[in-house]
C-alpha cells in the first residue's frame, strides 16, 4: 500500500520525529517536581519537554552533577506526553531502544524520580511516582519485542533469500501483528478512559474496533476537552463514525478522463465498490488484474466498479487506464493527495475501497481478493463460475 504521508495506517499520537523548540527560562524557587539520577550523565544538560503534536517544547532544562543527580523545577502542566532528554541528540523514534529520551505521561500535582543510564536512557529508565509512565512503558515493551520478532524474520530472508519461505514467514508476521492487536485491545478495555490509552489504541484498527474508539472518544474527551492529543482522535473518531458500515456515502462529483462529470449518485440502485487508486501507486497497479477479473465475473449483476483516481498527470492516468484494461468508469479531480474524494473518505492510502450498497449506505471497506469475492457473490446471489 502507498500511503500519503509515509506514516502508520491508521491516525498517531506522532510522539516520534517531533520539532524542538528553544524555550528554557528560569528555575523557579521551591521543591523541585523531578528529580533523580542518570549514570553517566554527568555533566550532560537534562530537559524536561512537553509534546504537541509534530512540535515538543521545552519547559525546563539543567545540569546533571557529575554524581548523575538532576533537579528539575518547573511542573508539568495538564495531563499529557512529555519526555525527559537526555544531551543534544535527538533521535527520530522515541521509543527506539537505546536512545537519550524518557517518555513520560504526568500532570502538574506528580512529583516524579527517575533513574536511567546515559546514554541507553529509553531502555533503562525507571520512574517511580507516574502510574500511566509505566503503564506506557508496557505498551513500548510489547512494541518493542514484537518489533524484535519482525526483524529476526527479516534477517533470516536476508541471509538466506533463496531458501527463504515467504509464504510461512507472512504467516508469522501477521500473527504477530494479530497478537500485538489483541494486546492493545485489551489493554484498552482494561484501562479505558486513561490518557495512557491513546497510544494503544493507535495500533488498532478502528474499522474492526470503532466500538471501542467511539467509547475512548467520549471518555477522554470528558476528562481532557482541551488536551490536543483527545481532541485530534475525537475528530478522527467522528470522521470515522461518518464513513462506518451502515452509514450513508457521502456523495461526490468528479470528472471522466474526456472532462465530463461524474458522481457516486449516478450508480445509486446497484452496488458498486469505489476503488481508491493511481497511476503511479505500484500496489494499486498490481491489484488491477484482480479487479478486472472480478469485473468480468460479476459486471451485469447489478454491480458496478467507480474507479477513483489519486492522480495529478491526466495523460498518465489515461495510459494506466488502457494499459491495465480498466473497462469501468473512471474520475479524478487530478488533485493527488488532496483530492476531494480522498478527503471526504479519510483516504490516507492506497489502494482502498468502499463497497456501496443499492440504498446509498456503506457496507464494508477495503475488501480484496477472496474477501471481496465471496461478498459479492453473498450479496448478489450467484452461482460460482
Amino acid at each position: 500500500m502507498i500511503h500519503k504521508n509515509l506514516s502508520i495506517r491508521f491516525w498517531s499520537i506522532t510522539l516520534l520525529g517531533a520539532i524542538f523548540l528553544n524555550s528554557c527560562g528560569n528555575k523557579p524557587k521551591g521543591t523541585p517536581s523531578i528529580t533523580g539520577t542518570i549514570e553517566g550523565g554527568g555533566g550532560q544538560t537534562i530537559y524536561l519537554e512537553k509534546l504537541e503534536p509534530q512540535k515538543a517544547i521545552i519547559l525546563d532544562s539543567a545540569k546533571i552533577e557529575e554524581n548523575g543527580k538532576f533537579a528539575i523545577y518547573k511542573k508539568a502542566g495538564e495531563r499529557s506526553f512529555y519526555q525527559i532528554r537526555v544531551g543534544k541528540q535527538k533521535p527520530n523514534n522515541s521509543i527506539a531502544p537505546n536512545t537519550n529520551i524518557m517518555v513520560i505521561i504526568t500532570d502538574s500535582t506528580e512529583t516524579l524520580k527517575i533513574t536511567a543510564s546515559y546514554p541507553a536512557c529509553s531502555a533503562t529508565y525507571v520512574v517511580e511516582g507516574s502510574e500511566e509512565t509505566n503503564l506506557l512503558k508496557e505498551i513500548n515493551a510489547i512494541v518493542l519485542a514484537n518489533q524484535a520478532r519482525i526483524d529476526s524474520i527479516n534477517q533470516a530472508y536476508q541471509q538466506n533469500p533463496r531458501n527463504f519461505d515467504r509464504a510461512k514467514a507472512t504467516e508469522l508476521m501477521n500473527a504477530i501483528m494479530t497478537e500485538q492487536s489483541a494486546a492493545m485491545k485489551a489493554f484498552v478495555e482494561k484501562y479505558l478512559g486513561k490518557f495512557v490509552t491513546l497510544q494503544a489504541i493507535a495500533m488498532l484498527n478502528p474499522d474492526t474496533d470503532l466500538n471501542l474508539f467511539k467509547q475512548s472518544s467520549e471518555l477522554l474527551s470528558q476528562k481532557y476537552p482541551n488536551n490536543l492529543f483527545v481532541l485530534n482522535f475525537s475528530s478522527s473518531v467522528a470522521s470515522l463514525t461518518k464513513l462506518a458500515p451502515g452509514t450513508i456515502a457521502p456523495n461526490f462529483t468528479i470528472s471522466t478522463p474526456d472532462d465530463k462529470p461524474i458522481s457516486l449518485n449516478d450508480f445509486k440502485g446497484k452496488y458498486v465498490l469505489i476503488d481508491f487508486w493511481a497511476s503511479w501507486c505500484r500496489p494499486c497497479r498490481a491489484q488491477n488484474p484482480e479487479l478486472v477479473a472480478l469485473y468480468k465475473k460479476f459486471k451485469g449483476k447489478n454491480f458496478e466498479i467507480f474507479g477513483v483516481s489519486l492522480d495529478q498527470n491526466k495523460e498518465a492516468w489515461i495510459q494506466a487506464i488502457a494499459a491495465d484494461k480498466l473497462t469501468w468508469p473512471q474520475g479524478s479531480d487530478l488533485q493527488y493527495w488532496n483530492a476531494a474524494p480522498a478527503k471526504l473518505y479519510n483516504v490516507s492510502y492506497i489502494p482502498f475501497n468502499f463497497l456501496i450498497g443499492p440504498d446509498g449506505t456503506i457496507i464494508s471497506k477495503n475488501l480484496t481478493g477472496k474477501a471481496l469475492e465471496d461478498k459479492l457473490q453473498e450479496l448478489l446471489n450467484s452461482k460460482q463460475s
